[in-house]
């Protein structure tokens, strides 16, 4: 039940901390001092890491690990999604699928295809009724 949130979370942060710049041209970040990438490297790649090493955790350890990691799984993913969903609207660009692929569409798919289909299945994981140890 934790597999979906563990294999996100890793993926994410193994990709970012391999190739930072790829995500610079998915999502139109500005990456043109090697600081930002070691940032994105930290950031991008190190938390979602953690986040993914704990879920793996919570799967291992469910009676000790579980319900935390689906916990911090879904107050993570929740507030990622309604905080691009503030930037969207700040930023004056809806919260709409945008045809086409690039900088200007990546928000709305992140939002869309990952954020908000995690959120709703790790909430409704978290708060079904408990039957066992998880």
């Amino acid at each position: 039940e934790l597999d979906s949130g563990l294999l996100a979370a890793a993926t994410l942060g193994l990709w970012c901390a391999a190739n930072p710049q790829l995500l610079a041209e998915l999502a139109g970040l500005g990456m043109t001092h090697w600081s930002a990438r070691v940032e994105v490297r930290a950031m991008y790649g190190g938390v979602q890491l953690a986040l993914g090493v704990f879920t793996l955790l919570g799967a291992m350890r469910p009676a000790t690990y579980g319900r935390p990691a689906l916990l911090l799984n879904a107050l993570t993913i929740t507030l990622l999604a309604l905080l691009r969903a503030v930037g969207l609207t700040a930023e004056g660009q809806g919260l709409l699928l945008p045809a086409g692929a690039g900088p200007q569409s990546w928000n709305a798919m992140a939002l869309w295809l990952f954020e908000l289909p995690l959120a709703i299945i790790s909430w409704l994981l978290l708060l079904r009724p408990r039957r066992d140890a998880f």
